[in-house]
């Protein structure tokens, strides 16, 4: 195996184990199809806490990509970088738009093309490999201005009268909003991915960590502290409770629930990878971190092979096997 990093590649695999976890649940669960593990008033505190830990898997992957890209620039320069971002980024798209779709709905006739993990990294890419000639200072400053900033646009998307388009919810809103090409194929926008983009600079610029404190006890403490400094952040400006997470949480009687609705913030998972590796899982899963992207096709495709394994199941309850002619059907047990 290629030299790496093995704390960013064992963060990562956590990251995706725990993404695992969610992927099979949303699939198999009794109440995937009808329930949100996240309901306060229906959840467990285990179903609850498989669902939530996975909010931290996005962020993850998004920004450890960014953290990549800067490594990759102490060994290439600013314009094969940039090239090689760009070119990255619209072959992900391209896999979006052809496999991953395909992959998800086993449709040949392509009437979804599904927006999401895999297109908002590639994009990101583009952006990022366009901007990357730009003073480390001001690639840091937009990156910081998306992620506080963006959640400023909620309070314009709320006003009255305003309309929800195309641009906007590719940029902003997304989160399953169709589009219909014509009367049977469609776009589905799941990821919109400027917020995506500002977090993946903003791991660009993390990545500076690793070459300014090469000693790990160093630079370990560094990060500690500000990862503290960071969840004290958070829970101050998640009590202030006006700026945010979209939705407001509102108070509870019950000790645990007061928990869940703080840290509840509104979240959905993706995955990602920048730089060359091999398939290689260590014993310890830090290899699992650097499969990225190859990892995430190969689950998600073992997990609807054994759907349709399970569609004819004699012990299972299902729908038809196609959803109209856009989407497969989920098994669930009686």
């Amino acid at each position: 195996m290629k030299d790496r990093i093995e704390s960013i590649d064992l963060l990562r695999g956590l990251a995706m184990a725990i993404m695992a976890l969610d992927h099979v649940r949303d699939y198999f669960h009794l109440t995937a199809n009808t329930d949100d593990p996240l309901n306060l008033n229906t959840t467990t505190m285990a179903l609850f806490f498989t669902r939530w830990i996975t909010h931290f898997c996005a962020p993850v992957f998004v920004f450890l990509s960014g953290t990549s890209i800067y490594l990759q620039s102490l060994r290439k320069t600013k314009k094969e970088l940039s090239l090689f971002l760009i070119k990255r980024g619209l072959w992900l798209i391209f896999l979006e738009v052809v496999v991953v779709s395909f992959g998800w709905s086993f449709n040949p006739a392509y009437h979804g093309i599904f927006l999401q993990v895999i297109w908002a990294i590639g994009i990101s890419m583009v952006v990022l490999g366009l901007l990357i000639n730009l003073p480390f200072n001001a690639i840091l400053a937009i990156g910081a201005l998306i992620v506080l900033g963006h959640n400023g646009l909620d309070y314009l998307e709320s006003a009255e009268g305003f309309q929800v388009g195309f641009f906007w919810n590719l940029f902003h809103h997304g989160f399953f909003t169709p589009y219909f090409l014509d009367g049977d194929h469609y776009v589905l926008i799941i990821y919109a991915f400027v917020p995506w983009t500002g977090l993946m600079m903003l791991g660009y610029c993390f990545g500076k960590y690793f070459s300014s404190f090469p000693e790990p006890s160093i630079r370990r403490k560094k990060i500690f502290g500000m990862g503290i400094l960071l969840i004290g952040l958070f829970v101050l400006l998640r009590g202030i409770n006006q700026y945010g997470d979209p939705h407001a949480w509102a108070y509870q009687s019950d000790g645990i629930k007061k928990f869940f609705v703080f840290y509840q913030c509104q979240q959905i998972s993706c995955i990602s990878d920048v730089h060359e590796s091999d398939d290689r899982i260590g014993d310890d899963g830090t290899g699992l971190g650097g499969v990225g992207k190859k990892y995430i096709y190969r689950f998600s495709q073992d997990i609807r092979a054994c759907i349709i394994i399970l569609l004819f199941g004699p012990h299972l309850s299902h729908s038809p096997i196609i959803y109209d002619k856009f989407f497969y059907a989920r098994p669930y047990v009686c």
